[in-house]
């Protein structure tokens, strides 16, 4: 029995998952393969269905709003089926696999039980954000995006470990290992189904943006670290949905379409209340007083330019 599933979250976008589909048809083949939706509209439900029932999909609805629930849906759907998976695969529909043999080579890590101590773990991730415009010429020795940072001050807009806006050296942040970072970045992760049971709170708050950030900050909280294994490269591309659904999620999103991406603005204000600091100013509102030790402590006062906080040999 394999012991990696994949899922897909869908709300309101049927018109990419299908060209999704094609895209990873060689990689996912042979996976247990889940579409979840998200309370589509029901044009949009007949047509996910009509989709999933042609690529022999489940089509499960979820239990209630956003990304956190779609994941306990997807560990209990898989649970309801017989089916004991280790990690569940999560990806965005603007992404497709890069790395030949890419899930043979995560599950094999899986297998091989040197997994089992992370929360949640992360690929490398490539594309335009972090100023790669052609796959050929992507190398297997080159970092693109490894993860994000709710704690840790980077350069650059946003809080990504992410060329160019630092120094990605592959000697450094590269390699056979497993870097440790707050989140991996939200556009292809794997999920601890057994240390998402036992620690991970879900909450109805986070639609789609911070929804995997809070998961992460929960493992670090419980003492669990994150990591992004970087010769595992996924590609994103944003505009793979142009002319479909909005390009830039988080800008629809200010701009009222909840149609697709859901609320914008009530997860900062949650996110607040549950850990203390502002999600877009950890450093001028980091509450020193409540992490006095552990990893949420030690993300926020580590010096990035010494490399990573912690990195592990696979």
């Amino acid at each position: 029995m394999k012991q990696v599933a994949i899922f897909l979250s869908s709300r309101n976008n049927y018109s990419l998952l299908e060209d999704f589909l094609k895209r990873n048809q060689n990689h996912i083949e042979g996976y247990y393969f889940v579409n979840v939706d998200d309370f589509s509209e029901e044009d949009e439900i007949q047509l996910g269905k009509s989709i999933c029932e042609q690529y022999n999909i489940p089509f499960v609805p979820n239990k209630a709003r956003g990304l956190q629930n779609a994941t306990q849906t997807m560990i209990d759907h898989l649970e309801s089926v017989g089916l004991n998976s280790k990690y569940v695969v999560w990806m965005t529909h603007d992404s497709h696999i890069l790395t030949n043999d890419f899930f043979p080579k995560f599950e094999s890590l899986v297998n091989s039980n040197k997994l089992d101590d992370f929360g949640i773990v992360g690929f490398n991730i490539l594309g335009p954000q972090c100023g790669v415009y052609d796959q050929n010429s992507i190398t297997k020795d080159q970092c693109g995006m490894l993860g994000r940072s709710p704690l840790t001050t980077l350069p650059g807009r946003g809080g990504w470990y992410r060329t160019p806006d630092m120094k990605l050296d592959w000697n450094v942040w590269g390699g056979d290992k497993a870097i440790a970072v707050e989140s991996p970045v939200d556009m292809g992760l794997a999920v601890n189904v057994e240390l998402f049971k036992k620690h991970i709170k879900v909450s109805d708050n986070y639609h789609l943006f911070c929804a995997f950030d809070d998961i992460c900050i929960q493992f670090l909280n419980n003492g669990i670290y994150n990591v992004t294994i970087p010769f595992l490269q996924i590609w994103h591309d944003q505009h793979i949905k142009e002319g479909k659904v909005p390009i830039k999620s988080a800008q629809a999103a200010q701009s009222g379409d909840s149609k697709h991406f859901g609320d914008y603005g009530p997860h900062f204000v949650y996110w607040k209340n549950t850990w203390g600091w502002e999600r877009d100013n950890v450093k001028n509102t980091f509450p020193s007083e409540r992490y006095t030790q552990g990893l949420i402590h030690d993300f926020y006062y580590h010096d990035y330019t010494k490399g990573p906080l912690k990195s592990f040999d696979l």
